[in-house]
């Protein structure tokens, strides 16, 4: 019960992806020596990861990339996860809703060679998303 306590208060606590491994650190020792088990240690673990993220991608820089790869990151160390699974595609989806809206910014500025590199960049890491492929046939229908 005490290491319950104490592990959500270092959660909210966290402020940074050193925090972030530092608590995951913890509560994997507390399972591995028998203070907390499993099932409870994944869902502290889901909530640590989760509450780093989004520090991580906190406004107003909105660094999606770093909960990104942050997340990745963990599911690398700690193995498959579907609940971090869930929220990494949560993490990727803004992304490509980032792309697309400084994509949809300079387009409307005409600023169409930045709107183009955008797209591109986008379009790099998020090959199949519907928006940037909607964005895409814009750009090449005015061509």
């Amino acid at each position: 019960m005490l290491f319950e306590t104490e592990t959500l208060d270092s959660i909210n606590k966290i402020r940074g992806a050193s925090g972030g491994d530092a608590v995951i650190a913890a509560i994997n020792e507390a399972r591995l020596d028998g203070r907390v088990n499993d099932r409870r240690a994944s869902e502290l673990t889901d909530f640590a990861v989760q509450k780093t993220a989004a520090i991580l991608s906190a406004a107003p820089a909105r660094d999606w990339l770093a909960a990104i790869n942050y997340i990745e990151g963990v599911i690398a160390r700690l193995g498959p996860n579907s609940n971090l699974d869930q929220i990494l595609g949560a993490y990727k989806s803004n992304r490509a809703v980032d792309f697309h809206n400084r994509f949809a910014a300079a387009w409307n500025k005409k600023n169409y060679d930045e709107a183009r590199q955008i797209l591109n960049d986008g379009l790099s890491e998020f090959p199949a998303d519907r928006q940037l492929l909607a964005d895409r046939d814009i750009v090449n229908k005015a061509r």
